[in-house]
């Protein structure tokens, strides 16, 4: 028997829906799905992914809003032995034709209303509500294409700041070995409920691994201070990922009461900027009971480094 460190991204997410297949594994404001819910709808769609010729490292373009058929959607390519393919719905169309034409991929999973805002001749699949019953006379492959930790998990680009944007392939062994390094440092159990959006590529898989949670925030509502706040408590959201800017907004906008009205949250992760000690010293004061943690990671990788901001701050 393989240990987790030998496993794939989805071979992980494969042994959880075995152990805890009745858990809610993901939801966002309109579906939820238990672990077994999750491993079907994406075992047939990565069936119809291989019938469309779906195999090791083969890239399969991602363009649609954060919910849950874009979790299913990353699922279903690495069950079919390929990788996920990040396409920003913030793309101007020249960096969308440019990111297309560089990666290839063989196939796009969108919605309705993206399609055309990809490349003229772009094959795609739309993942609107009831995508799976148009699925359901599509054998299942007899064999998976064998695939290993060397091989892709995803691909993501660069913002192109400093020039072009580059396609950066993301094997399995870098995802696999990251989460089971966080797990030593906040770990999760069923009941657990993780607010993903920030960093979604990242995030969304985390929970998925150990029988917790994945609670889709809705684009319109992660940059929304108030409406933001609202969710986290109306979710009963125990864990999140801010960058310290969002962070500030959130603290800016709430009141007083905003550890009582997230007193369910006891973790949150911060990324992606540097965190102030004013701005820790005030999380600290205002979310009494959430441990706060900082995170660093290395442009479109994974996570390399953490610490407890209260231990940092005090010392």
């Amino acid at each position: 028997m393989k240990e987790p460190t030998d496993l794939c991204l989805h071979e992980l997410f494969e042994e959880q829906a075995r152990r805890t297949p009745d858990a809610l594994a993901l939801e966002d404001a309109s579906i939820s799905l238990t672990y077994s819910e999750l491993d079907t709808l994406a075992d047939r769609l990565a069936a119809y992914l291989g019938s469309r010729g779906i195999g090791p490292d083969e890239p399969v373009g991602v363009y649609m809003e954060r919910r849950a058929e874009y979790v299913v959607a990353c699922l279903a390519a690495m069950k079919a032995g390929g990788a996920y393919l990040i396409l920003e719905l913030a793309y101007p169309p020249p960096l969308l034709a440019d990111v297309v034409a560089d990666a290839s991929p063989r196939i796009v999973l969108t919605q309705e209303r993206y399609v055309e805002r990809l490349p003229e001749g772009t094959e795609t699949f739309v993942l609107d509500e009831g995508w799976e019953e148009g699925l359901e006379d599509v054998p299942a492959g007899d064999s998976r294409p064998e695939v290993g930790q060397d091989n892709l998990a995803f691909v993501s680009y660069s913002s192109g700041t400093t020039g072009k944007p580059k396609g950066i392939a993301n094997p399995h062994r870098a995802p696999v070995l990251s989460y089971l390094w966080r797990f030593g440092i906040s770990d999760y159990a069923p009941g657990d409920r993780v607010g993903c959006n920030v960093f979604f590529i990242w995030e969304m898989m985390r929970p998925l691994l150990r029988g917790a949670t994945t609670v889709v925030i809705p684009d319109d509502v992660i940059y929304d201070p108030k409406a933001l706040i609202r969710f986290l408590e109306e979710y009963e959201i125990t864990e999140t990922l801010f960058t310290p800017s969002l962070l500030e907004a959130v603290l800016n906008s709430s009141g007083p009461d905003v550890g009582e009205r997230l007193s369910k949250l006891r973790t949150l992760w911060l990324n992606g900027e540097v965190v102030t000690r004013t701005l820790a010293r005030r999380a600290m004061e205002l979310l009494p009971d959430a441990r706060l943690l900082n995170v660093y990671s290395c442009s479109e990788t994974h996570e390399v480094a953490a610490g407890d901001l209260r231990e940092l701050v005090e010392n």
